[in-house]
């Protein structure tokens, strides 16, 4: 009978109810953008480079968020160096993240996927491309801004690569480790 009285009564509760549904929700799920700024590239495998030019690394991300399970695309850039040959290096990559809250809002994580590297210098007879995996680990600290949610992390990722020389079509294998600190936004 107090519903019939007051017909906006049901429709407050149900709205109340609503808000805290999402908002129990938004802490574990949605899509977010990332930007990243890392150490130069450390480089290994049959083809000898170097990082010696001292450039910092740089990784650009998009993610959706699953309770603890996030599926990423990342892109990433580095430079390197073959003898005295620059090389700028361009790794694609689609992973899964999963996150393992310690308290406080911290987090660490583990991820692993696959990734596309190409490696091209100034002259295209030199260049690499190819495809292997990628495995890395970090720390996450989530920030409620209030209107958003953000956060800032550090991790390393350690990228295994076939590579194909365009020009003679010798396989060549290479990893490449990076450091990352970063930040993420929710949109």
């Amino acid at each position: 009978m107090a519903d019939a009285q007051y017909p906006g009564t049901m429709r407050c509760s149900l709205l109340a109810v609503a808000l805290v549904t999402a908002a129990a929700s938004s802490a574990s799920a949605g899509t977010y953008l990332g930007l990243g700024i890392g150490t130069a590239a450390s480089a290994s495998g049959d083809i000898p480079m170097t990082s010696s030019d001292g450039n910092r690394s740089g990784r650009l991300m998009l993610g959706t968020r699953f309770g603890h399970l996030s599926l990423e695309g990342a892109g990433s850039r580095y430079s390197l160096f073959r003898t005295t040959a620059p090389y700028t290096g361009t790794q694609m990559a689609a992973a899964l993240k999963y996150s393992l809250p310690l308290g406080n809002n911290f987090e660490a994580y583990g991820r692993g996927g696959l990734q596309r590297t190409w490696l091209s210098t100034d002259t295209t007879a030199n260049d690499f491309v190819g495809n292997g995996w990628l495995l890395g680990g970090g720390f996450e600290y989530r920030l409620n801004l209030g209107v958003t949610a953000a956060s800032v992390f550090v991790d390393y990722e350690h990228a295994d690569t076939t590579l194909v020389n365009q020009n003679n079509m010798q396989e060549k294998d290479e990893t490449v480790g990076l450091w990352t600190l970063g930040v993420t936004l929710a949109i």
